[in-house]
């Protein structure tokens, strides 16, 4: 599972095709643990899943994601605000 680009700035990329067609979940969470955002996906597409992050303030972050029947996978990356 990838996760790109890091540092981000208004979205993220999760790259998760070799669980195409799986169900899963996605959360977003801060470096404290709290739940930013989730994401339900009955079926894992074949291309990079877009997240929204502009809503986010710069800082740490973790993408979890949980596949149907597999280990969550968590990737950390940091959202970055250009022109401060």
């Amino acid at each position: 599972i990838g996760l790109f680009p890091n540092p981000a700035e208004n979205e993220i990329f999760v790259n998760a095709t070799e669980f195409e067609g799986m169900k899963a979940q996605i959360f977003i969470s801060s470096a404290t643990g709290q739940i930013l955002q989730q994401m339900q996906l009955e079926e894992v597409p074949g291309t990079a899943i877009r997240l929204p992050v502009s809503e986010l303030k710069e800082g740490l972050y973790f993408m979890n994601i949980q596949v149907e029947g597999f280990r969550a996978v968590t990737k950390r990356f940091v959202v970055a605000k250009s022109g401060n």
